[in-house]
């Protein structure tokens, strides 16, 4: 009689667990995905973006951000130059163009950082150093000089009418017209597309003797 009424126990405890529901599995809370948002107001801006050196040159960088916005960073400055070999820059921001590798373009991006920003850059190209003398010539009244001149976008002038003179690709052609001594000035100067383009501007000044 007893094991009777056990199976009849066991036959109800089983039905009555089929008929519950079964447990749906809980996902695992994701953690929240935290987006930093970058300040809205414009960090980009020096005084040059692009700058066209010689071996030796310097030229002085500085940020056109406004004092007001760049306060809202913390952090101290820092100029950073990512090939200091070919371009280094100071603590100030004053950059220094070194030795090219042979006759090719050397090249540096410059950075100025605040705290963990990156405010601004400027990409400076460095070309090989302009080989040109500067020694007196000498010839005789009614010869002609032909002087080679560095391949670059050059003007040339001279304020007397002892000779007079010519540009032909890569020369000059001074014509000796009057006894005496005249000054010849050459000056290497490319015009930057833009205005935060620089180019740097060589001048060389040379005597010209027509004996």
């Amino acid at each position: 009689m007893k094991s009777k009424i056990l199976r009849k126990l066991c036959v109800y405890a089983v039905s009555a667990s089929m008929m519950l529901p079964a447990a749906v599995p809980v996902a695992a809370a994701k953690a929240p995905v935290v987006s930093q948002v970058k300040d809205p107001f414009i960090l980009h801006g020096l005084n040059y973006i692009t700058a066209y050196l010689y071996e030796g040159d310097s030229l002085q960088l500085r940020s056109t951000v406004p004092s007001s916005k760049l306060n809202r960073i913390s952090g101290s400055y820092r100029w950073v130059s990512n090939n200091p070999r070919t371009v280094s820059v100071s603590s100030n921001g004053r950059i220094t163009a070194k030795k090219c590798t042979s006759s090719s373009i050397g090249k540096a991006i410059i950075t100025l950082k605040k705290g963990n920003w990156e405010i601004s850059k400027c990409m400076v190209m460095v070309k090989p150093r302009i080989q040109f003398s500067t020694r007196t010539r000498t010839a005789k009244k009614g010869t002609t000089l032909k002087i080679q001149v560095p391949d670059e976008p050059i003007s040339v002038s001279c304020s007397s009418s002892k000779v007079t003179f010519d540009l032909d690709k890569n020369y000059i052609k001074i014509k000796c017209l009057k006894k005496g001594t005249a000054t010849i000035t050459l000056t290497v100067n490319k015009n930057g597309t833009y205005k935060d383009e620089y180019h740097t501007k060589k001048t060389y000044r040379f005597n010209v003797n027509v004996k």
